[in-house]
């Protein structure tokens, strides 16, 4: 959910491309600081400037920062930094989105859909950075009522059919539809048994007093 590793990335390659054709004399191609040679493409540049800062002891990481600002060096070590629990966060982040969509096979996810991000902006304006199970529930409930998302109808249906047999089940197990409309318990015999007399007289009354 936060797009500033590709910032970096992006403003690495931008400064890289500035700087990597350097040519001698006129020479075009990629040129090593280390080596002073011009390589035909920037895959070998890097891997020859490598085994010559290995060979005179030099920290390769320098050759990987080359041609960066030190504002952009310093985000990167800031990048590199995360605690162990923002990582601790993301990980658990993760588990709760995957486990939110094998609770809500309804919900619609992709480039072409508006739910992820309609999710995660009002995730972001509650203030959560990495959401846990209930939060994303939370969320999805409100967008849900307000009519803001777009869900898979047919997986609705079937699970409109599926709760409407389990009530149907339950109804039967409790001794029908006319059990249920008198609001009578239906109990064992052994259930019975034990039960109080005033109570087996209160209810052959018909719950009378």
């Amino acid at each position: 959910m936060s797009s500033h590793s590709a910032n970096v990335r992006r403003v690495m390659e931008e400064e890289r491309q500035k700087n990597e054709r350097r040519g001698m004399d006129g020479q075009e191609g990629y040129y090593g600081q280390l080596t002073g040679k011009v390589y035909p493409s920037r895959e070998a540049k890097e891997h020859y400037e490598l085994r010559e800062a290995m060979h005179r002891g030099i920290d390769p990481t320098q050759i990987l920062l080359e041609g960066l600002s030190l504002e952009q060096i310093r985000a990167l070590d800031t990048y590199s930094r995360r605690s162990d629990k923002d990582r601790e966060d993301a990980l658990a982040m993760q588990i709760a989105i995957s486990d939110f969509r094998e609770l809500h096979p309804e919900f619609i996810d992709g480039d072409n859909c508006t739910n992820g991000p309609m999710m995660q902006l009002i995730l972001e304006h509650s203030g959560v950075k990495y959401p846990t199970l209930p939060q994303l529930e939370e969320a999805y409930q409100f967008l849900r009522a307000k009519g803001f998302l777009h869900l898979d109808q047919k997986e609705l249906n079937r699970q409109a059919k599926e709760e409407a047999q389990e009530r149907a089940r339950q109804i039967r197990a409790r001794g029908g539809v006319a059990a249920v409309a008198a609001n009578m318990p239906v109990e064992s015999e052994e259930e019975l048994e034990r039960m109080p007399l005033d109570e087996l007289r209160r209810r052959a009354n018909g719950f009378g007093v």
